[in-house]
């Protein structure tokens, strides 16, 4: 079989387009000695697939060798300790929280910290005005990372 035919019914194969009749026919020409040299990795690669095929047949008893090793792994189990120490351990994490929450009971009312409703106006514009500081310094850095991202767009357009 020649190069071309053979390079077209392997691109097929590859791309699971090619029948049975074939892949039979690829694998006889691959067998061949007189394959050309480009094709030798191929054909190293299908005689490596024929012989591990039968490498991987599994034996006539092995459903019932599975069938005996499941049955022993389930008589080895036993009674399932696993399970109920799980429930066991979420019963008690449930009791825990809910002897916790009754014993100490937190009552949030809300307090005046400041008297003087002119202090506590100056003291919030106060904590605004540095919360605002804080994030202005946060858009002058995006600023710079923008200014690096147009000027990497520019290189890579180029």
């Amino acid at each position: 079989m020649d190069s071309n035919k053979l390079s077209s019914l392997l691109d097929k194969y590859y791309a699971g387009e090619s029948s049975e009749a074939e892949e039979a026919q690829l694998k006889e020409a691959l067998k061949q000695p007189s394959v050309d040299e480009s094709l030798k990795e191929h054909a190293q690669l299908f005689a490596f697939f024929e012989a591990e095929k039968d490498a991987l047949q599994l034996g006539a008893d092995f459903d019932a060798q599975l069938k005996h090793r499941l049955k022993q792994e389930s008589k080895q189990q036993g009674f399932q300790w696993n399970f109920y120490l799980r429930i066991a351990a979420t019963v008690l994490l449930a009791f825990t929280v809910g002897l916790l929450l009754y014993k100490n009971p937190k009552e949030v009312s809300p307090e005046d910290t400041y008297q003087d409703p002119q202090k506590a106006y100056e003291e919030t514009k106060k904590a605004l005005m540095y919360l605002s500081s804080k994030i202005n310094e946060g858009t002058d850095q995006i600023k710079k990372i923008e200014t690096f991202a147009i000027a990497q767009e520019k290189i890579e357009k180029q």
